[in-house]
């Protein structure tokens, strides 16, 4: 569980370095890396989602991102990584 909470620790930082440097060029290899960290993060949240008992590796780094980085990196991550707010909790706006 120790690595499972350092990992999506690490997957918050790294998102909140790709909010604040959005315009600067990142190497391939690290994009790649990257990219691959970010498809296990996604497979262990939405697996946790999909089942009621491990909803908290979601939780953990929704509150992670907004605790250390604030609203405005939640929200821009959110845009980029859906899944980082769990089904259960997205709302949306209905138009009558």
């Amino acid at each position: 569980m120790a690595g499972i909470r350092f990992a999506i620790s690490e997957i918050a930082s790294i998102q909140n370095f790709f909010f604040y440097t959005k315009d600067t060029e990142i190497p391939h290899d690290i994009q790649l890396l990257v990219a691959r960290l970010m498809q296990q993060g996604q497979d262990i949240c939405v697996r946790s989602t999909n089942s009621n008992d491990l909803l908290w590796p979601a939780i953990f780094l929704l509150k992670m991102i907004v605790r250390q980085f604030g609203f405005p990196c939640l929200k821009f991550v959110s845009e980029e990584y859906e899944w980082v707010i769990p089904v259960s909790l997205r709302t949306k706006d209905e138009v009558c």
